[in-house]
């Protein structure tokens, strides 16, 4: 079956490696809720998983950061620069079609097999993704609340393209917002501040024609972007412990931490040259890690379990493979086509994994397994079906409903 690429469907020019970098992002917030998952059900044996897998389980959240960049690009990539009200139509349309058709049924997934307490108001809540603002998110499925940022960002979009208002200044205005997310907890603030990186996408969509795309043969620098992004994880988790030590729980400041190296990841995979600020964000990052490290080792942060489960532990790994990303820093990024075809079911997976993990787990009594083999069994077994079900939903059935509702909206 044709891969349904959001490029090739709109008539634009493929970029293969976005779809790549979104297939990762995807499978490691399934990775992470597979061990996460395991942690919680498995009361009658020793589960302690590896460092490796803690630090995999630890990405989780920096993976959403990266959709946040990688949907901004979307959306400033194959929507026209000139606002009409009929392009405007048209393009709520668009994302009402993209959303919706999967994410029924991954609220009725979620709601339907879960044993947690809710009411009428948390269903309607979820439907007009005001969940984790007017209601919380529901516990069978808490990869949800990515979803009620991302729908708020398609809204505060319209009015930036109707009000033509500059990308620079809305990112300052955002990056200002996330600040005082820190000290104030409004949840106003927070969506501006998270919507830094969205902007931050955006604005490298509509600057693209002033950057050559790579071609296939292109080497980019994704193995150094990944180790750089490892020591930044590390540096924002420290930031955010001593946020939560003198200031809120808002964990949107760390994030913005993250918003200039993210958005340069995604341009060291589409641009035929770094742009200028990326050089700048390695040093900047590396100055933090040498500062951060000795920060945890005074607070004997790498002793505490608490260390662990924030990933504290990469900063360590930062700097071991330091000298080792300077020599293997370059890797084609024909690398990524492999992956392409996961990323064509990518956001039907991000909804409806983890609920579909759950009920695996109840449904196989896995509380009362005594043997890690068997653990791991069952998340080979949760991960196909999610994978299955995922590829099903959005490369099958949604292709179906979303052709009929263009044709009923005369889209094209």
């Amino acid at each position: 079956m044709e891969n349904p690429s959001i490029f090739q469907a709109l008539g634009k020019q493929r970029i293969e490696q976005l779809d790549g970098l979104r297939a990762i992002c995807a499978l490691v917030v399934l990775m992470t809720h597979l061990i996460n998952g395991a942690y919680w059900f498995t009361h009658n044996i020793n589960f302690s998983p590896s460092l490796f897998f803690k630090s995999i389980a630890s990405f989780g959240h920096i993976a959403v950061l990266i959709f946040f960049v990688l949907s901004g690009f979307v959306i400033g990539y194959t929507t026209p620069q000139k606002f009409t009200w009929k392009e405007a139509k048209n393009y709520v349309i668009r994302r009402l079609i993209r959303l919706y058709p999967i994410y029924f049924f991954a609220l009725f997934l979620t709601f339907i097999f879960t044993e947690s307490t809710y009411n009428l108001l948390d269903i309607v809540g979820h439907l007009f993704f005001l969940q984790g603002w007017l209601v919380p998110v529901i516990n069978n499925n808490l990869a949800l609340w990515s979803l009620h940022y991302e729908f708020i960002f398609y809204l505060l979009f319209l009015i930036i393209w109707n009000l033509n208002i500059k990308i620079d200044i809305a990112i300052v205005v955002c990056i200002i917002s996330g600040i005082f997310s820190a000290i104030f907890r409004f949840h106003p603030f927070e969506i501006l501040g998270y919507f830094t990186l969205w902007l931050s996408g955006l604005w490298l969509a509509q600057n693209i024609e002033n950057l050559k795309l790579i071609s296939k043969r292109f080497i980019s620098y994704s193995f150094f972007s990944s180790c750089l992004l490892l020591g930044a994880f590390s540096s924002q988790n420290i930031l955010k412990m001593a946020i939560d030590k003198y200031g809120t729980s808002s964990s949107v400041l760390p994030d913005i931490l993250l918003t200039t190296l993210v958005t340069s990841i995604v341009a060291a995979l589409i641009v035929e040259r770094k742009l200028y600020w990326y050089n700048l964000s390695f040093f900047v990052i590396f100055l933090i890690e040498v500062i951060t490290v000795a920060y945890a080792w005074q607070q004997h942060t790498f002793d505490s379990l608490e260390g662990l489960q924030f990933g504290y532990q990469s900063v360590g790994f930062f700097i071991l493979l330091l000298p080792f990303t300077l020599l293997l820093r370059k890797i084609p990024i024909n690398w990524f086509k492999k992956l392409t075809n996961i990323a064509s079911f990518s956001y039907a997976l991000y909804v409806i994994h983890h609920p579909l993990i759950i009920i695996v787990y109840r449904l196989l009594k896995l509380n009362d397994v005594h043997t890690m083999f068997l653990v791991s069994a069952i998340n080979i077994l949760a991960a196909v079906l999610s994978l299955l079900l995922a590829w099903f939903l959005e490369c099958y059935l949604h292709v179906k409903i979303a052709k009929k509702l263009k044709i009923q909206f005369q889209l094209n």
